[in-house]
């Protein structure tokens, strides 16, 4: 990232109530990108995805959510990455 641009990346979670992520940038210009990565695990099947969002106006972007509706005896991980001028910057995967 150049040193007049800062674009930071985060994985947001509810800190109560239902388990679920959302990746967020802040810092951002116009065209930036922020994507959420997340794997979930049932133990019989797996999924796992990417979602992202593009900012339009302003510095801040949000992509949707992903939340796991099952109970017990799933994993879900997630990771969060901002884009900006080809380079990346991604988060600690999160459980």
């Amino acid at each position: 990232m150049d040193r007049q641009h800062s674009d930071t990346a985060a994985l947001r979670q509810p800190s109560r109530g239902p388990r679920y992520y959302w990746a967020q940038i802040t810092g951002a210009r116009r065209g930036d990108t922020v994507t959420l990565f997340w794997d979930i695990d049932y133990g019989s099947w797996r999924d796992s995805g990417a979602c992202s969002a593009t900012v339009h106006s302003g510095s801040a972007q949000n992509t949707r959510a992903v939340k796991v509706v099952h109970g017990r005896g799933f994993y879900l991980e997630a990771q969060a990455c901002g884009h900006h001028a080809g380079r990346s910057s991604c988060t600690a995967s999160r459980p």
